[in-house]
């Protein structure tokens, strides 16, 4: 998720016209169904970022949007298709072209998958 929201201000930065640069980390306390953890959120200079990924004040994250992204991936579907799938189902707007960002999702996606599949939550279709 930390990468993810990197790569969301990367994006920002980019796009921000401004002298605007990167400027630390706030950390908060997240609720999940796991429990409780601390998430540390990027910041930019001029406070014009908004974060989409999670939201400014948001505490609650469920898992589910997680699942719904792994599982988008593990289907085969495109960056761009699960873009509008999270926009449709949470009015969502993730960066439409951002390479950074791309990157940083599929990052966080290949952790995940394998973090699982470490674990023996995620089985090859040859059943091994």
């Amino acid at each position: 998720t930390e990468a993810a929201l990197e790569a969301e201000l990367d994006h920002h930065l980019a796009e921000d016209n401004g002298p605007n640069r990167k400027n630390g980390r706030t950390s908060k306390t997240m609720k999940s169904p796991a429990g409780a953890f601390q998430l540390e959120t990027p910041r930019d200079r001029s406070g014009g970022f908004e974060p989409q990924l999670v939201k400014k004040h948001q505490t609650h994250l469920t898992d589910e949007l997680e699942r719904k992204v792994i599982g988008l991936f593990a289907l085969g579907n495109s960056y761009q298709d699960i873009r509008a799938h999270i926009a449709d189902l949470y009015g969502i707007s993730l960066s439409k072209a951002a390479s950074p960002m791309k990157t940083a999702y599929s990052n966080c996606f290949m952790l995940a998958y394998s973090k699982h599949q470490n674990v023996g939550l995620i089985r090859s279709k040859t059943g091994t």
